[in-house]
């Protein structure tokens, strides 16, 4: 097993999701970022080397810090240092990733990259209030260990990963686990934008949005608000099916050669 995130080696729910695996009597390996990488997408680094340094803090625990993005630790684990073991957890992610969240985060594109190699992956995420940070990483701690239980059980198809959010609260308050659909989670930018400062090279902003969400029957963001976790199987083909056929029934190609 290989655990990595997107909020660095020193991130506190990274650490409760090493210890919940060692408690379950597994001995991952971890490739980290060494700093903050949140919403950095599935991005990697091109154009220069990257960096791995080993880090001392599980004991018995092969672990290194990364000085790109979750996606090169994902890939540096097994093309670079040649860890064989399959299965991924990234996270604990410290605050959601729901619906259009998963197109930003870094957690969940590590996840994915794990997926593209062909492995067993999971993004692991507490959900807060906005700007809130996270207090029980210990209850979904305890969800990524069900989870794990019941992957090596009944292992997921290929090209599919899990993405899992967790209220934030004691393990005793969660109502459950549910089966989810991706729901809607648009970000409102509308009055938010700040300008920062203006000179003649140019100008800069602060960027800050509001999430606007539409919590349908079954959907991640429905199961959160009845303080269950969800889990959310999610692919990696985009190819819409529908709009595919109907391109392909009445799109006139030959007149757009003309």
């Amino acid at each position: 097993m290989v655990v990595t995130n997107d909020d660095g080696i020193s991130a506190p729910g990274l650490d409760v999701l090493v210890r919940a695996f060692q408690a379950e009597g597994e001995t991952p390996s971890v490739v980290a970022p060494s700093r903050q990488r949140s919403l950095c997408g599935h991005s990697m680094t091109l154009g220069r080397p990257v960096r791995l340094e080993p880090v001392d803090r599980w004991n018995g625990v092969r672990s290194w810090q990364c000085d790109g993005t979750p996606t090169d630790c994902v890939i540096l684990a097994f093309d670079g240092l040649g860890l064989s073991d399959g299965t991924v957890f990234s996270g604990i992610n410290d605050g959601a990733n729901l619906g259009d969240d998963v197109t930003y985060s870094g957690t969940v594109a590590a996840a994915m990259e794990a997926c593209l190699t062909g492995r067993q992956a999971v993004a692991v995420s507490v959900v807060t209030p906005v700007g809130q940070p996270a207090v029980h990483y210990e209850t979904a701690g305890a969800v990524a260990v069900a989870v794990f239980r019941q992957l090596r059980k009944s292992p997921l198809p290929g090209g599919v990963f899990l993405n899992v959010n967790v209220p934030d609260c004691p393990k005793d308050e969660l109502a459950g686990i549910k089966i989810c659909h991706q729901g809607q989670r648009v970000y409102r930018y509308g009055g938010m934008i700040r300008r920062h400062e203006e000179n003649e090279t140019g100008v800069s902003f602060w960027l800050e949005g509001r999430p606007h969400d539409e919590p349908q029957l079954g959907c991640e963001l429905w199961a959160i608000g009845r303080r269950c976790a969800a889990v959310t199987p999610l692919g990696l083909k985009f190819t819409h099916g529908a709009a595919l056929e109907q391109l392909r029934a009445g799109w006139d190609l030959e007149a757009m050669m003309e």
